[in-house]
């Protein structure tokens, strides 16, 4: 019995070791604050995760400064659907503006990761630019951001 309970032990703690080799977790990463900004040097095929505590029907906007970096950014709902997503260009230096109508309470995770490819040593920042109860017109553009997703995974899907 002795010899069971220790090897299970041990592959728990291996398990443990390999998850916590692995990136940040979604629990662990910091929430963004209002208007607090933050920088972020990417590490090629490694995601970094940012939370975003909202309220049912809040109205939040995310400003991303991608500094010409290939980011892949990602939203994830407190149910675990996607949110939203956006893909950079190399060398494109425009803000991203990511808003979302908290459809539920709880921590969305913004996501932002680079290819595996050979990418510039460069930050790039981020910061919860607004958060406020939504108003109608939040509502309406909310609606018209999540009927366009619809419309984009039907027709991904169809051409399959």
């Amino acid at each position: 019995m002795e010899t069971r309970s220790s090897c299970g032990l041990l592959s728990l703690g291996i398990v443990v070791l390999c998850a916590g080799s692995f990136g940040q977790s979604q629990a662990d990463a910091p929430v963004l604050s209002l208007q607090v900004p933050l920088e972020s040097l990417p590490v090629a095929g490694e995601a970094r995760t940012w939370q975003i505590a909202a309220q049912a029907q809040d109205f939040f906007r995310i400003a991303i400064q991608p500094s010409g970096l290939p980011l892949k950014i990602r939203l994830t709902a407190p149910d675990g659907s996607e949110a939203a997503s956006v893909t950079n260009r190399a060398d494109e230096t425009r803000t991203i503006s990511m808003s979302q109508v908290a459809a539920q309470t709880g921590r969305f995770v913004l996501e932002c990761s680079v290819g595996n490819g050979d990418v510039p040593a460069r930050k790039f920042k981020l910061r919860l630019a607004e958060r406020r109860p939504a108003t109608d017109a939040d509502q309406i553009v909310d609606f018209i951001k999540h009927a366009e997703r619809v419309n984009v995974a039907a027709a991904v899907a169809q051409q399959s």
